[in-house]
């Protein structure tokens, strides 16, 4: 899988405040781009598989115009094929599975076959990939470490494709480390799978994951007049219109979770909203949020308003 609860709950989180930040803002819409943003990860995804196919094709070509030259030089005549028969890139390109994928969400650099030459060429005219083709007989680990600098130094931080991305979709560039960090763990992967690159799924658990994330979204939204009022009782000190937004955003999330999900521990919920708020508040913010959570929790489990069930749940 791609993306886990954590991220889901970041990606509520994001929208949760892009939603409080609009004016007579529409939860159906902003139930439709929380969707939205979570599948076009996926997308993302693809994306990225795709464009290291199209670099084969390219220097599968460029081999063959090389050969086709009216004199043809012996390197020209006698080409490396080290990077087209790259055991991880032929194993992409014969994915059935990943054709599919592909064609059934969308996915092509077609219109923007311009972009991927320059970077290609940026990519075949490096030390690197000089270096790689010089090699005599590379084996699957020498192909797997190649693939995975390649990615890391030419393509996830080459600036063209980073802009490109960011047009595509307000949400990508957020997305962007998480993806290519799943991509390098399956090439990784493919060097104990004798080249076989495991494809991956958005989801772990489709139907339960977005049952989660759309139900915690709609359920802050709901209830966040009820809820505000519990993080009140428990910041006396504080009016909550003191309290930044994020941290109130953060705690009743937290709040929504642990009264709506009885399968969910409540320690689970306190931590994970504590690591969010390290994430995307201040340095103090963490500290404050675990206070006043702890306190709201043993309140609500008092008075019966969290229940939970199941193993290794708090009582």
């Amino acid at each position: 899988m791609i993306i886990n609860r954590r991220q889901l709950r970041t990606k509520v989180l994001q929208m949760l405040y892009a939603y409080e930040q609009t004016d007579d803002a529409k939860l159906s819409v902003f139930e439709k781009n929380l969707s939205g943003s979570i599948e076009k990860m996926y997308h993302l995804y693809l994306l990225y598989l795709l464009l290291l196919i199209e670099f084969k094709e390219l220097a599968a070509r460029k081999i063959e115009e090389s050969k086709k030259k009216f004199r043809p030089s012996k390197d020209d005549l006698s080409p490396s094929y080290n990077f087209i028969e790259n055991r991880l890139l032929v194993d992409l390109t014969d994915n059935v599975k990943l054709k599919n994928k592909m064609t059934k969400n969308g996915v092509s650099w077609s219109s923007e076959m311009d972009m991927v030459r320059a970077v290609f060429n940026k990519i075949r005219n490096s030390g690197l990939y000089q270096e790689y083709l010089a090699q005599e007989n590379p084996g699957l680990d020498e192909d797997a470490a190649f693939l995975i600098k390649m990615f890391k130094d030419f393509v996830v931080n080459n600036e063209v494709l980073l802009s490109y991305f960011e047009e595509q979709s307000i949400y990508w560039i957020e997305d962007i480390d998480l993806v290519a960090s799943m991509i390098v763990k399956s090439f990784k992967r493919a060097k104990k799978t004798e080249g076989h690159v495991e494809l991956l799924d958005l989801f772990k658990d489709e139907k339960d994951e977005k049952k989660f994330y759309k139900q915690l979204f709609h359920q802050a939204v709901m209830r966040s007049d009820e809820i505000d009022e519990i993080i009140k009782i428990h910041t006396k000190n504080w009016e909550i219109e003191r309290i930044a937004l994020m941290d109130v955003l953060l705690m009743r999330l937290a709040v929504t979770e642990a009264i709506v999900f009885s399968s969910i521990p409540v320690k689970v919920t306190l931590n994970e909203y504590i690591e969010l708020a390290k994430q995307y508040s201040t340095n103090k913010s963490n500290f404050f949020i675990n206070g006043v959570l702890d306190k709201a929790f043993i309140s609500l489990k008092a008075v019966g308003k969290i229940k939970k069930s199941g193993r290794g749940l708090l009582e």
